[in-house]
């Protein structure tokens, strides 16, 4: 099935991309998977709230189709979907 992906970005609104950069490497070389790597109430999570209002709005749309998204015509993955649809039909 198509799939969203979404991933982190690092270009902060107010201090530019640089600045994120600096920021995921810093995050990377001291805290991931380390003691220090725990929620700080300093960190502004507005980016990753946005992020959960998009996906939400999305999975809700989905929802209220009446067709499921398919891959493109030509789409490799599309033929084998397709046969497991037929599959599951029978």
């Amino acid at each position: 099935m198509p799939s969203l992906y979404a991933k982190l970005g690092i270009d902060d609104r107010e201090r530019g991309a640089e600045w994120g950069a600096a920021q995921m490497v810093d995050y990377t070389a001291k805290r991931y998977h380390q003691i220090g790597d725990e929620y700080r109430p300093e960190v502004d999570l507005r980016g990753g709230w946005q992020d959960l209002n998009l996906l939400y709005a999305v999975g809700a749309q989905i929802a209220s189709e009446a067709t499921f998204p398919n891959w493109y015509p030509g789409n490799e993955f599309r033929a084998i979907r397709d046969r497991s649809l037929a599959t599951m039909a029978k």
